[in-house]
């Protein structure tokens, strides 16, 4: 469009303007570089509501920025949600009841076996050394001694653990397994009851006080805790356990 006496065409983006004016109403694009000095005295093109040139950006570049800016938000949330990272188990004691006779050595109810310290272990070690407030990796560890028999380490970090969380039946009750398998049965049996009080449905804590008693010799107390322990889950692997034990010793 050519200029008229009314109006001037931006150089820039074609919008036409009054005669006389130093900027472009609509891309703040300067339309006669011969008043430069002049528009800027007056301040045209920089009070509030007015686009600058150097500031505006053609439609294709804010789309661009615009996309960039998605992307680097979509990115955030995704790092953010953790998809991006390695699986975290959200329950660090998840799958570790430990009822007698469960993966450690035939000869002892509740463990047993030799002790293999493996690089894994070794490796958790080292780790719980340079954070020793991470609570879930003292739990692990303290797993780990549980599983591979070495309950002389096991049992401090579940006492630590269990001082900063207290409430937990099932990481009380492997407490107790430790002290049983080294023959505190007073200490393993405070503990089980320890369990049952925060939880007085927790089966494998039931069938552990049968176990106790059985091995202090009292048998009629040990078959009333079995029981107890069936009732609770009669389909239950725990109740299949306790079963078998009270079978082996009904003519005790």
């Amino acid at each position: 469009m050519s200029e008229n006496k009314e109006v001037k065409n931006c150089p820039v983006c074609g919008t036409p303007n009054a005669v006389g004016s130093a900027f472009c109403g609509d891309c703040g694009a300067l339309l006669d570089p011969s008043k430069k000095k002049e528009a800027r005295a007056k301040g045209e093109g920089q009070g509030k509501g007015s686009k600058r040139s150097s500031s505006r950006l053609s439609p294709a570049k804010t789309a661009g920025i615009s996309l960039g800016i998605f992307l680097i938000a979509a990115l955030f949330i995704l790092t953010g949600s953790g998809v991006f990272e390695s699986p975290k188990p959200t329950d660090p004691h998840a799958g570790h009841n430990h009822p007698p006779g469960e993966g450690h050595g035939e000869t002892n109810p509740m463990g047993g076996g030799n002790i293999q310290i493996d690089p894994q272990t070794l490796d958790m070690e080292k780790q719980l050394a340079a954070t020793p407030d991470n609570l879930d990796l003292m739990l692990n560890l303290a797993h780990k001694y549980f599983d591979i028999g070495a309950f002389e380490k096991a049992v401090p970090l579940y006492n630590k653990y269990i001082e900063k969380r207290p409430g937990e039946p099932d990481v009380i009750t492997d407490l107790g397994v430790c002290y049983f398998n080294m023959q505190d049965l007073k200490k393993a049996e405070e503990n089980f009851m320890k369990a049952i009080g925060i939880n007085p449905k927790h089966q494998i804590a039931h069938l552990n006080m049968g176990v106790v008693k059985l091995t202090d010799n009292k048998m009629s107390e040990a078959t009333e805790w079995l029981n107890k322990a069936i009732a609770l889950d009669p389909n239950s692997s725990a109740a299949g356990q306790a079963k078998n034990i009270l079978e082996k010793n009904k003519n005790q």
